[in-house]
């Protein structure tokens, strides 16, 4: 590394320190910056098509931003849709759940609400 420091032409004989940049450091997708090395950004990369975006992240206000999605949520072409089906369907079982927890409740006397079926067979059932 000491060589390449002192004299980089004897490594790349067309090496011009004014236009040729180094550093220690390995880079994926280097960019130059305001003289500075550093790796791209998701953004960069994303513009210049080198990054897709995963299942939970939208491109927004030129920042890539990761996004929560509910169990019937999903993106498409960088726009936040629900599955309308999945969604029906589980508000369905929800339904069903809270019907079961009804059903299997037992029945519960209320002073003012008794009606009148429910008197005559409180009244002429045997004890």
């Amino acid at each position: 590394m000491e060589e390449f420091k002192s004299s980089p032409n004897l490594f790349y004989p067309n090496w011009d320190s004014e236009k040729h940049i180094w550093n220690e450091s390995e880079y994926q997708n280097p960019v130059l910056d305001n003289g500075n090395l550093r790796e791209a950004t998701k953004e960069e990369l994303y513009k210049a098509e080198k990054y897709t975006l995963a299942d939970n992240e939208i491109f927004a206000d030129g920042e890539v931003k990761t996004v929560e999605l509910s169990e019937c949520e999903y993106v498409e072409n960088n726009i936040i849709k629900l599955n309308r089906k999945k969604r029906i369907e589980q508000i369905k079982n929800e339904l069903y759940d809270i019907r079961l927890e009804y059903d299997v409740a037992p029945f519960e006397f209320e002073v003012g609400g008794l009606n009148t079926c429910r008197i005559i067979e409180v009244l002429t059932s045997p004890t």
